[in-house]
């Protein structure tokens, strides 16, 4: 008989003992289920690569929150639902788009996709928000709710959920540069990785010829796309013996709408940016103590995943001065009725 997965929250909150107790049985119960009647119609059956690249995935998060100190339990591949492309704007009604995560059911719903390098790197970011440090608290109205998500401080009292924007901002950075590298040397992302870079060699190749004034801004904005559907099938194109501008308006018809509209574009540009302004505000003012960003951004992605905020908290307040810390943890901060609205 398999051994029994313990839930993950580490403690809980708030409220009398026999409460405490209950919630944890919830906790517990949320976390065994597996099968779930609103996510049926738009399940599919996941194929061998896909199993093969979500062990990966999990293997590859996994590793990279134990150097950060972070202790992840055994995670039941059973609770990862691959729906049909676009199964998640319609499970939510619309609300939410590609992913999301539930920390209380300890589920992941993810979108099959075209492209295998988008799927794992979503299913990545919804994974390390279930790896961060997790606790949980009794609400007056009984029952369990969130108290901690790696630095996140959900405020029930006030509809807060403090440093949201953060525990974003942290998981994103990790995702598209730990996790990114890291599966980026695996054999099931070659071809497409191969692929994307010669599309993108082949846009900066085709701007310096013809808008050699756009060239900086055309190798910006690339900087941000990580892969394209199907980079392989447009890569044939662009190789055939058809002239520049019928591969430029097949670009354009391609994907020139996505790419307004962020898609293949990381993630929380807005967010990583916040956060290299505040990285790079308490390195120098910090008097030599932080000599990069990695430095201090160890440190922010270690209480991500150990619960331990005390240390950056004193980091942040030596450094940035007396109430500093929790003047970051409001502008940091989201409701969760607008938290609700958006995709992990």
């Amino acid at each position: 008989m398999p051994k029994k997965i313990e839930q993950p929250f580490e403690r809980i909150i708030r409220g009398t003992e026999e409460q405490k107790a209950k919630a944890k049985q919830l906790l517990q119960e949320a976390f065994n289920e597996v099968e779930y009647e609103d996510l049926k119609p738009y399940l599919v059956e996941q194929t061998r690569e896909e199993r093969e690249i979500i062990d990966q995935v999990v293997l590859t998060v996994d590793e990279i929150v134990k150097r950060y100190g972070g202790k992840p339990k055994p995670f039941p591949k059973d609770k990862i639902f691959v729906l049909r492309p676009g199964g998640v704007r319609e499970v939510t009604g619309g609300e939410l788009g590609g992913a999301f995560n539930n920390p209380i059911a300890y589920r992941i719903v993810i979108d099959r996709t075209p492209s295998k390098l988008e799927f794992a790197l979503t299913l990545a970011h919804e994974l390390l928000h279930l790896r961060g440090y997790k606790s949980a608290q009794v609400p007056r109205s009984g029952g369990v709710a969130p108290y901690r998500s790696g630095v996140v401080l959900y405020d029930l009292e006030r509809n807060k959920e403090f440093f949201s924007e953060l525990e974003e901002a942290i998981v994103t950075e990790i995702t598209y540069n730990r996790v990114y590298q890291e599966l980026a040397r695996t054999q099931h992302f070659q071809k497409e990785l191969l692929a994307v870079n010669e599309i993108k060699k082949w846009i900066l190749d085709t701007t310096r010829k013809r808008n050699p004034q756009g060239l900086e801004s055309a190798q910006r904005y690339l900087e941000e796309i990580y892969t394209f559907d199907n980079a392989e099938k447009i890569l044939n194109v662009l190789r055939s013996d058809k002239n520049d501008d019928y591969k430029i308006g097949y670009l354009q018809g391609l994907f020139g709408v996505e790419l307004k509209m962020g898609k293949y574009r990381k993630e929380r540009r807005g967010e990583r940016e916040r956060l290299y302004r505040l990285l790079d505000e308490i390195v120098a003012k910090s008097g030599g103590k932080f000599k990069s960003r990695d430095d201090i951004f160890e440190e922010l992605a270690r209480a991500n995943f150990t619960g331990n905020i005390i240390g950056i908290g004193r980091i942040i307040e030596e450094t940035l001065g007396r109430g500093s810390f929790r003047r970051l943890a409001e502008e940091f901060a989201e409701t969760i009725e607008e938290e609700k609205s958006k995709s992990k």
